[in-house]
């Protein structure tokens, strides 16, 4: 997906557990979370420790070696106190074209530049509790609807669709990861919003 281009800007590039803790202690400027979706995850998004546990944890095949990989990432990631990332590839709101918007290498690029300079505007989310990106250079126009999916739902059109979404995702995501005997408990609770 876009390992290369995290690497490039001196981040640790999450795309499975397998490693990520040790990934985090290494000499990186931040973290971020790798994953493909075709949904309500924005192109980027800010997460808590926790967070970026429970999103690699999501991401992997719930064995026991993911359980302690998820909770080794967490407590990297809260003593290296790196910033922590969710990135996206896929699209952003649903598979049809004409209602949803691709994340390409160039807007990731320009993502990846923003967080370097710490130049996005970041506000909390308020249907899952990550701090999504109100805006970031190089991110214009419709374009900007990758940041802040709901919006690009209310302007297709979609908000009871969103609606209904939003409480679906955060059980499903709360349910699978309790399934996962032994995982910390901040990370269940990261995803309960």
């Amino acid at each position: 997906m876009w390992e290369d281009l995290v690497r490039e800007h001196g981040g640790a590039a999450i795309a499975s557990l397998d490693g990520a803790a040790e990934a985090v202690r290494g000499e990186t400027r931040f973290a971020a979370v790798l994953v493909h979706d075709a949904g309500v995850l924005p192109a980027v998004a800010a997460l808590g420790p926790a967070q970026a546990a429970a999103f690699a944890a999501l991401g992997g095949a719930g064995g026991a070696g993911d359980i302690e990989e998820a909770n080794a990432l967490l407590e990297a990631l809260r003593a290296g106190e790196r910033d922590a990332y969710l990135l996206k590839a896929g699209r952003v709101g649903g598979t049809d074209p004409e209602r949803s918007i691709e994340v390409t290498a160039e807007h990731v690029k320009a993502i990846l530049a923003a967080i370097a300079t710490g130049t996005i505007e970041w506000e909390d989310d308020p249907d899952f509790g990550y701090r999504a990106a109100a805006g970031a250079p190089g991110i214009e126009g419709r374009d900007r609807f990758l940041l802040i999916p709901r919006f690009l739902y209310a302007r297709t059109e979609r908000v009871y669709e969103y609606a209904a979404l939003v409480p679906r995702l955060r059980r499903e995501r709360a349910e699978r990861l309790a399934a996962l005997d032994g995982l910390d408990r901040a990370i269940i609770e990261a995803v309960r919003a």
